[in-house]
């Protein structure tokens, strides 16, 4: 395997890591300001003005998409 190709699949698993990270901090803020204050305004939803909710269908759709 050349050394492009290696760097290319680290720079990619390392975005996707970083991509399932924020997905999971945004999930884990939703769910605790669900708990605690019992609204659905999230950080990120305080910034965009959107709900951006990954749930099991979207994670479902993708991985069949990808298979």
């Amino acid at each position: 395997m050349g050394r492009r190709w290696k760097a290319f699949l680290t720079s990619f698993i390392c975005t996707l890591l970083i991509i399932l990270f924020a997905a999971g901090l945004n999930e884990v803020d939703y769910q605790c300001r669900q708990i605690g204050f019992g609204d659905e305004n999230t950080l990120l939803y305080r910034l965009t003005g959107k709900h951006l909710r990954f749930n099991g269908e979207l994670l479902d759709e993708l991985l069949v998409y990808l298979i």
